[in-house]
């Protein structure tokens, strides 16, 4: 019984001397952890240096260097991030920070300290850079603008329709590439937007087809498509018939005087169709020869309101009065 008693007890003081020690084992790490990030260190870092605000046509050239290094004197406890995490990169207004002379733009590294200061802050010493000043190397395309074609299969749901036209956010787009590519292009087709039983609004973003093994940038890449969608019916209104270019002394009688008109309008505006917001004509210089009695009828203006209309009768008879 007293050996057992022993046992535990000399269990209880090894397992309490491991843990003095442990706890002295990590102090001191700590310890001399702490004393070496208090010291200054000299560290290499490598900066990207990238161009923003660029014209479209300019395409910097991939023989072009964009790092520089950077020798900074700081403590250890500054330096310890940048072992885990790159430097963040500088980033120069195409515009305003560099030098363009021909195809080339330089941004001296030397001469703008304070842009590199800014970025790793007062707590680091800039001993050198290498390079001292960085050379973009670019080349500028042929732009083109064309036309943009929207391809649609819409179909609306039993008596709605769009009002007035679908809107492009775009009517054309910039084209940016080689003249060989761009010669052979005059227009730029958008994705088909299918849609079917539309009640709502349109309002959808749809991305441009470009010509296949083509190295051509396009701007914008996409255009926004909106359309208001109402409910629509259809009218009948009777509208009189003019007689244009008659020549002086020349009588006519002509029957009818007035022809029906069917229209299409959304239902909101559908007591706003007036007679008098159509013209719908017959031109005497139609007249082949005398004895010709028949005159075609066409719509020469139309409300605004409506989104199409159609004649009920396409033509008049007449007679020359003597």
């Amino acid at each position: 019984m007293k050996k057992k008693r022993a046992t535990y007890k000399f269990e209880f003081f090894k397992g309490k001397a491991i843990k003095n020690f442990s706890v002295f084992l990590i102090a001191a790490f700590s310890f001399l952890l702490l004393t070496k990030l208090s010291n200054n260190y000299t560290e290499k870092l490598v900066f990207k240096v990238n161009l923003s605000n660029l014209k479209d046509e300019i395409v910097v050239l991939d023989d072009s260097s964009n790092t520089i290094e950077v020798f900074v004197k700081s403590k250890g406890f500054n330096l310890l991030k940048y072992t885990f995490y790159n430097p963040k990169p500088i980033l120069l207004d195409g515009n305003k920070d560099v030098i363009k002379k021909g195809k080339t733009m330089s941004w001296g590294a030397l001469k703008n300290l304070h842009v590199i200061r800014e970025n790793l802050g007062e707590s680091f010493d800039i001993i050198s850079i290498t390079p001292d000043t960085l050379t973009f190397n670019f080349d500028i395309l042929e732009t083109k603008q064309v036309p943009i074609i929207f391809n649609n299969e819409i179909n609306y749901a039993l008596g709605y329709n769009v009002l007035g036209e679908i809107e492009l956010s775009n009517d054309s787009v910039k084209l940016i590439g080689s003249q060989s590519h761009l010669k052979t292009i005059s227009e730029i087709a958008t994705n088909t937007l299918q849609l079917s039983e539309v009640k709502e609004n349109i309002d959808q973003t749809l991305g441009l087809k470009l010509p296949e093994n083509s190295n051509i940038k396009i701007v914008p890449e996409e255009v926004n498509v909106k359309g208001v969608v109402k409910r629509f019916t259809e009218g009948n209104i009777s509208v009189p018939i003019e007689l244009i270019n008659v020549p002086i002394g020349v009588k006519l009688n002509y029957f009818p005087k007035e022809v029906e008109l069917s229209y299409y309008v959304d239902l909101e505006a559908y007591s706003s169709v007036k007679a008098s917001d159509f013209k719908i004509v017959c031109d005497y210089k139609d007249l082949k020869d005398e004895e010709q009695r028949f005159l075609a009828i066409e719509i020469s203006e139309t409300s605004n309101l409506v989104k199409s209309t159609r004649l009920k009768q396409n033509r008049i008879q007449f007679i020359i009065l003597k």
